[in-house]
């Protein structure tokens, strides 16, 4: 079936809003009288005190053929009263007719106005020969003079113009200067291409040379979303500026509900085209259409070769299109009727205009244009007309043009321009037209890639397409500016209006295409299809499994995922993060995300940063872990200006990594330590001297695996750094050893303590085995040899074993051997210390089973001892 994709407009309610725009014609008439009348009161006013004369021979003028062959005649006393109300309806006509152009009024009309008034007022109530005559003798009305009916209609519109003036100037500058929002689907005049305006130039001078008896009917086509309306007004344009007395009509019958509704629109459009031309056309033509309709009632016809013939069957109607045929031909003007949106009709509404063009309008000089999609037109009319519908319009039609397609460089153009109404800067458009580079397979087997380049040309398919993509764009961008990469949006709206099925595919199933484990982000297609399969293998998923190329296999929609999701370097903003696409494709941040302009705000300093973390932390919530979730996706993402943001950024990471126990932030820290090298150690060394709520064992453990990688390369030079800088192991070792002279100097004996001078290992030697740096060693030696109270060191000492999952399992902290005897694998400096600390203590139950299980310990070759059960 042919279905209409747009729902039509009240015939009714477009007839009345043209109606009572037609009010303003005598208006706009009346302006001459106005312009006239000023003038003569001005030659009055300078003649009446020099020459009396003057002013007396105007008012016999007016006495002799006005005031006595027709007032006199008429009762004085209904006068007043039928003019009073006659200047009230206009002044309501007048108000409704501009209230429904939201008018604004230019000053010169409004000098006009008030420069009559003036003159009126000087004249009428001052001083001067010239004499008014009255409406009556009667009480208050003898005040009123005929010519006040002029001051009762002008007075109230100036008032309220006065009033109204600088809210509607306001107003239309506000519509000038303000970006749109939307464009519409009826473009402007100014909306053609340029190749099209050459042709519509070339075409019109075609038109205006047709000379015929009859009707002539010519067909512009071009697809869907072609641009044929824009080319249809460019082309009136140019046939109005070429032929000055030629009559344009428009008309639209997608506003009608049926076929017989074409039949009096039609009319009643025709009717108001040519009344201003003949003064009893109108009544005629409205005559005609009412007997059209009462002899086509219940009527439809299959065929054109088969349609009714109704003049035949009709006299009158056979007099009556004689007679206006007559008339139209008197008028010596061509009669352009331009008709669009026929691709929006049904097939018998098609056929319903077909047959007004060829027989009920068949008048002399009449040129109809029509626009249309040939491809729909015809589908239309073989669904309609079954096998008869191939010389349908043939029969109509005496000239088809078909419009050439749009060349997609116009396109672009036509977009980098509107996207210039959005007040996006210059260098953001380059980069949303820029090509995008991805990365496409090959047909060969054996895998071989090749880079490519996405031409967004190839999505530009129409103009209609284009605005949707541009208004799909408004709409987004007006709600994330700021929030999301331009050039991002501009792919996603692309996907979402070409693709939409398969947008909402992608949008519904983003962790099962993209995402495995908690945030693996697959980087080409041939990774995610062999995951995907082996996520479908097991029988235990019930759920449907989305890969991309099952979506939809079409080149363009693949390439345009590609654009969007595989980016080799996706920043805070970027679509790719899975986190962000829901932003892009709904069109606004929901609740459980930080808006990108607040988290600008908290990044600017660590302990703003720390508040907003703990002010989210300390309600637990599902929406505050959700939004402690994203604020940590968005540090991953941030790009750090300059070394303070990286700071901030490496300091809230930590914290988070300790609240959300998210592995893969330690990643995220590596790498901006690596984006800033030479200033590393330094943001290091001041989150060490300032941690605030980060606890330092964290800080510890990052030291450590980054000195670790150093000390493994030495003897593997294929093993890769985590952080790599010239000296890297000397300067971060220096880190750690800085780290233990805070930590002792707080006097605190704690896992921390024990972790700080672990991580203070600087080499191996033959064994393999981890040499921690003497200089470590020596500062834990002479803080416990210098303490006080040496038991709390001794109880700490036993640790849970945790590469067991059986808690008995036990161990006792590594490096107590170089503690105290700087010898790996000797503790007999150990021993003989716990044994004075033991002798001094010998009542404490605690330090004697720590002692039983150092000995365990030391039986099973310092492996690890089992608890008493």
């Amino acid at each position: 079936m042919i279905t209409k994709p747009i729902e039509k407009k009240s015939y009714w309610f477009s007839k009345r809003e043209n109606q009572l725009l037609l009010l303003e014609f005598p208006f706009q008439k009346f302006n001459l009288l106005i312009l006239a009348s000023t003038a003569f009161w001005f030659l009055y006013v300078l003649n009446s005190t020099q020459n009396e004369g003057f002013a007396k021979s105007i008012t016999e003028l007016i006495n002799k053929y006005w005031i006595n062959p027709i007032l006199s005649k008429i009762g004085t006393g209904e006068i007043p009263i039928l003019l009073f109300a006659l200047a009230v309806i206009l002044i309501i006509l007048f108000s409704v007719a501009k209230g429904l152009r939201q008018y604004v009024y230019s000053g010169k009309r409004i000098s006009i106005y008030i420069a009559l008034l003036f003159n009126y007022s000087l004249l009428r109530f001052f001083d001067t020969p010239f004499s008014f005559s009255r409406f009556t003798q009667i009480g208050w009305l003898n005040n009123l003079a005929y010519w006040d009916l002029l001051y009762l209609l002008l007075a109230p519109v100036i008032y309220g113009i006065w009033i109204l003036y600088p809210v509607q100037i306001h107003k239309k500058k506000d519509n000038v200067t303000s970006k749109p929002s939307y464009l519409s689907d009826d473009p402007a005049d100014d909306d053609i291409f340029p190749e099209r305006m050459s042709i519509a130039e070339k075409f019109s001078i075609s038109i205006e040379k047709i000379q015929v008896k009859s009707s002539y009917a010519i067909g512009i086509t071009s697809p869907w979303g072609n641009g044929k309306t824009t080319f249809l007004r460019f082309l009136i344009k140019k046939l109005k500026e070429k032929d000055s007395k030629a009559i344009f009509i428009e008309f639209s019958p997608w506003f009608c509900k049926s076929e017989s509704d074409i039949i009096s629109l039609f009319f009643d459009s025709l009717s108001d085209g040519l009344k201003a031309y003949h003064s009893s056309i109108n009544n005629k033509l409205k005559k005609y259409a009412k007997v059209i309709l009462s002899l086509r009632k219940n009527t439809f016809t299959e065929n054109i070769g088969k349609a009714l013939n109704l003049f035949e069957e009709s006299k009158e109607l056979h007099s009556l299109y004689k007679d206006l045929n007559s008339h139209i031909g008197k008028l010596d003007r061509k009669i352009y009727i331009s008709i669009d949106d026929l691709d929006r009709l049904y097939a018998k509404e098609i056929i319903e205009c077909f047959k007004v063009i060829r027989n009920t309008a068949n008048f002399k000089n009449v040129v109809f244009i029509v626009a249309y999609d040939a491809e729909y037109v015809d589908k239309a009319l073989k669904e309609a007309l079954k096998e008869n519908h191939k010389n349908y319009i043939d029969k109509i039609i005496q000239l088809e043009y078909a419009l050439p397609e749009i060349e997609s460089g116009a396109l672009v153009d036509f977009i980098e321009t509107k996207l210039g109404q959005f007040n996006i800067g210059y260098d953001e458009i380059n980069r949303i037209l820029e090509p995008k580079f991805i990365e496409k397979l090959e047909s060969s087997n054996n895998g071989a890639r090749k880079i490519n380049e996405l031409i967004l040309e190839d999505y530009f398919g129409n103009v209609r397409d284009c605005i949707r993509i541009l208004n799909s764009f408004s709409a987004h961008y007006q709600n994330l500016e700021g929030e999301v990469l331009p050039s991002d949006l501009f792919l996603v709206c692309i996907l979402k209006t070409l693709f939409p099925d398969e947008a909402l595919k992608v949008y519904l199933n983003m962790n099962d295409i993209f995402i495995e484990n908690g945030g693996l982000q697959f980087k080409n297609l041939d990774q995610l299809k062999n995951v995907t399969k082996k996520v479908k293998d097991q029988s235990a998923k019930t759920e449907p499994r989305y890969l991309i190329k099952q979506i939809n296999e079409n080149k363009n929609f693949l390439n345009l995922v590609q654009a969007i999701f595989f980016v080799q370097k996706p920043c805070i903003r970027s679509a790719s993060c899975n986190d962000n696409y829901e932003t892009y494709y709904n069109g606004v941040v929901s609740e459980n995300k930080i808006k990108f302009k607040d988290f600008k705000e908290w990044i600017k300093s660590a302990e703003n940063l720390m508040d907003q973390i703990d002010l989210l932390n300390l309600k637990k919530t599902s929406l505050n872990q959700e939004k402690l979730n994203n604020l940590s996706i968005k540090l991953t993402k941030y790009i750090a200006e300059n070394k303070m943001q990286a700071q901030v950024q490496v300091h809230a990471l930590l914290y988070l990594q300790e609240i959300l126990k998210f592995d893969y932030l330690f990643g995220s820290i590596t790498r901006v330590l690596n984006d800033f090298k030479e200033e590393c150690i330094d943001i290091l060394s001041n989150i060490i001297a300032n941690p605030l709520n980060v606890n330092t064992h964290l800080i510890t453990s990052l030291l450590f695996k980054i000195k670790l990688a150093y000390i493994r390369k030495i003897t593997n030079e294929s093993y890769s750094l985590i952080v790599k800088i010239n000296n890297g192991l000397e300067l971060f070792h220096s880190l750690t050893l800085e780290m233990l002279k805070k930590k002792i100097s707080e006097e605190k004996i704690d896992d921390n303590l024990f972790d700080i001078h672990s991580s203070c290992i600087n080499k191996k030697n033959s064994d393999s085995k981890f040499i921690v740096d003497p200089r470590a060693n020596k500062l834990m030696k002479d803080f416990i040899n210098l303490s006080e109270n040496k038991i709390p060191f001794l109880k700490n000492l036993a640790i849970t074993k945790h590469e067991f999952d059986d808690m008995n399992m036990r161990a006792f902290r590594p490096h107590l051997d170089q503690i105290f005897n700087d010898e790996i694998g000797n503790y007999d400096g150990f021993e003989r210390f716990f044994k004075d600390v033991y002798e001094e203590n010998h009542e404490d139950s605690e330090l004697l089973q720590i002692w039983n299980y150092w000995e365990k310990y030391k039986a099973s070759n310092f492996n690890y001892y089992l608890l008493e059960t």
